[in-house]
């Protein structure tokens, strides 16, 4: 599988760990970053602005919110 390129920053074509994602993250920069969770350990409330807010379930999920408008993406593309 070829590699994938994103913001200059070469991840592998592959499901990451929370480790990987938190590296990319740092090197990638993606502001107001809130962390890498699993389900049951969610933060209680979201920001106003939050970036890159990944989810792990049993794929990964990841969120963008900036104050009203939403984005959520689903590696199963559903």
């Amino acid at each position: 599988m070829k590699n994938i390129s994103v913001y200059n920053v070469v991840l592998p074509n592959r499901p990451l760990s929370n480790i990987e994602l938190l590296d990319a993250v740092k090197k990638i920069e993606i502001p107001g970053f809130r962390g890498v969770f699993v389900r049951d350990n969610l933060p209680s409330k979201p920001g106003k602005h939050e970036s890159g807010f990944i989810i792990e379930f049993t794929h990964r999920v990841a969120l963008h919110k900036k104050y009203k408008e939403k984005f959520y993406f689903d590696t199963y593309g559903f």
